[in-house]
């Protein structure tokens, strides 16, 4: 399988400095995670970006720590780093389900073989 190199620029450790865990207590500025669009129960854990917009911990870390080091609202940039990573290969990857698809195929017609000769005898 060949790999290709991937690249994303996601937070640092001095952009995770700037972020604001709150504890959800109801009378905040937001209501509702911009992510995931559900509403934030009390007690939960949120994030608060330097840019004031408000997210669940898990969701925003995420993305921050995954995709994007910019809120993905007004995509204002927190310090960030480039990570690099070995992904497979679009290529790879297609010939390794066009594999699973026939060994998958092979198996049904190995089955319907099967249950076809059962009801046969």
């Amino acid at each position: 399988m060949s790999f290709v190199d991937v690249s994303s620029v996601v937070i640092s450790e001095d952009g995770k400095k700037l972020l604001k865990e709150i504890t959800f207590e109801g009378e905040e500025k937001y209501e509702k995670c911009a992510i995931t669009m559900e509403s934030f129960e009390k007690g939960e854990k949120i994030i608060i970006l330097p840019c004031e917009h408000y997210f669940k911990k898990e969701e925003i870390m995420k993305w921050l720590e995954d995709h994007s080091a910019a809120c993905p609202i007004c995509r204002k940039k927190l310090p960030n780093y480039e990570k690099i990573e070995k992904v497979p290969s679009n290529r790879s990857i297609l010939i390794n389900n066009l594999i699973n698809r026939i060994i998958d195929m092979e198996e049904e017609n190995d089955l319907q073989a099967a249950l076809y000769e059962s009801f046969n005898t």
